[in-house]
């Protein structure tokens, strides 16, 4: 025993020291609200509920008042639940704000009413960087696919170095940590074009902002990106 201790002691603060680059890491990051289902269009005489997210300065979800306006209320209005109902054929924004916070915030999204009700399933994607001595590079792309109540997650151009002990990959909106992330699962492989399929009932397209390679044994960020529309 008084051999092994030793070699476990060390051979753990080896992989630490090769999964972190030398920073501090802080959990603060800036609130955000954001609607979660945004339309391309809404046809006339029919109604769309908007979901919203508010993130506290830790990147958590919490829920607070919002106020919700309409910029037109002749081309659709909104009820305070974000119930909004088209009126007639044009364009208007609408506003949701969270004005019973700390620091007010508010979001918009420009609504058109036409002849037609159109979801916005825009992919999002970014680029891949490494925070550690292992190397990450690539793409990735998040899409859905309806019919079959799917997200995506492409990965392209893609490498990570080698002998990374554990890595996983989740969804988060704090770039620092993995409280309160999805958790996409343990790395397939470490080189070459996959995906990795999710439950939309479990994840929207919209819910979060970065994508993180995570060194789950020892609880350390090895790569990351934002998620851009």
């Amino acid at each position: 025993m008084k051999i092994i201790a030793p070699y476990i002691i060390a051979l753990t603060l080896v992989l630490f020291s090769s999964c972190i680059k030398e920073d501090i890491i802080d959990d603060f990051t800036a609130t955000d609200l954001r609607i979660t289902n945004s339309l391309t269009s809404l046809a006339v005489g029919e109604q769309h509920q908007f979901e919203t997210m508010y993130l506290n300065n830790v990147g958590l979800e919490v829920e607070t008042a919002l106020e919700w306006t309409s910029s037109d209320e002749s081309v659709a209005t909104i009820s305070e639940t974000g119930l909004v109902t088209a009126l007639k054929t044009g364009t208007t924004t609408i506003t949701v704000a969270a004005n019973n916070v700390d620091e007010p915030i508010s979001t918009t999204t420009t609504l058109q009413v036409a002849e037609e009700t159109i979801i916005d399933n825009t992919p999002r994607s970014g680029m891949l960087i490494s925070t550690s001595s292992y190397p990450l590079t690539g793409n990735f792309t998040l899409e859905s696919n309806p019919q079959n109540n799917e997200l995506i997650l492409k990965l392209s151009n893609y490498e990570l170095g080698d002998g990374l002990p554990g890595p996983y990959i989740y969804l988060s909106n704090n770039q620092s940590t993995t409280n309160g992330a999805f958790e996409v699962g343990r790395v397939k492989q470490l080189k070459g074009d996959h995906s990795y399929v999710l439950n939309s009932d479990e994840v929207g397209i919209n819910q979060y902002k970065y994508i993180l390679f995570w060194c789950k044994p020892i609880n350390q960020k090895v790569g990351e990106g934002e998620f851009q529309k």
